[in-house]
């Protein structure tokens, strides 16, 4: 019973060699085949996540040297991160006095501020707040005066309800910027609207602002990326109802 056994094993083997020789040239091209393969894969896998690495490198590059930053012709444009020339710095400090420091009766109305410490429910007045170092600097108080200045005229009802800029180049604007610190001059044409005696009227007027600062990258935030600092702030001639040219 063993010898069988013995022989049926013996010949298995010279059948697996038999066959493994009339398929040996089969036998080899599949192993060539399964080796190039996993090379392929291997490459492919490699090279995707190199690509991976290399993309991730570029996005964290780019979000350590370039910001995003308003041009004068409203253009949202990414820059590297250097020393802005007057030309951009000027479309980013017009910006924030055209869109968040001037403020009309309707900014305070339409968020039910009805103190000034309430403010801040506006968004543009919250924005304005980032651009300060801290509440004990010299451009903090004169914002907060201004606000109040502001806010006193619209409790007596001498705010108008709408104050538009005129944007017709007749605007008297002055830049200098050096490095990363600036001053900006500007008198801004403005249109009002407002009700006096139970009646709309229309009139016109000026407000001159002046603004100096600059640029600290460590102060970048979501909310400020270029971390814009105002070292000194002033509003004067604000328009009332009162002072309105008709």
């Amino acid at each position: 019973m063993r010898k069988e056994r013995t022989d049926q094993n013996l010949s298995f083997d010279i059948k697996a060699k038999v066959w493994i020789g009339e398929h040996f040239k089969q036998i080899l091209i599949a192993s060539f085949t399964v080796v190039i393969l996993s090379l392929v894969y291997v490459f492919y896998a490699t090279s995707k996540y190199a690509s991976i690495m290399e993309y991730q490198s570029r996005a964290v590059e780019n979000m350590a040297n370039k910001v995003l930053v308003l041009s004068p012709d409203g253009r949202v444009l990414q820059l590297a991160k250097k020393e802005l020339s007057e030309y951009y710095a000027l479309g980013i400090l017009r910006n924030m006095v055209l869109s968040e420091l001037l403020l009309d009766g309707n900014d305070f109305r339409l968020y039910n501020v009805m103190e000034v410490k309430e403010v801040d429910k506006n968004p543009k007045i919250k924005q304005m707040l980032n651009y300060f170092d801290d509440t004990k600097s010299d451009a903090y108080r004169s914002y907060f005066a201004y606000l109040e200045t502001v806010f006193a005229l619209y409790k007596q009802d001498n705010l108008p309800e709408w104050i538009r800029p005129v944007l017709n180049g007749n605007q008297k604007e002055e830049i200098r910027a050096d490095g990363k610190r600036f001053i900006y001059r500007v008198m801004i044409p403005v249109e009002v609207f407002y009700v006096m005696n139970g009646q709309w009227r229309q009139g016109q007027g000026f407000v001159n602002v002046y603004v100096k600062g600059e640029f600290i990258s460590e102060r970048s935030t979501e909310n400020n990326p270029l971390g814009l600092t105002l070292i000194e702030l002033r509003v004067e001639n604000y328009v009332s109802k009162q002072d309105v040219l008709r």
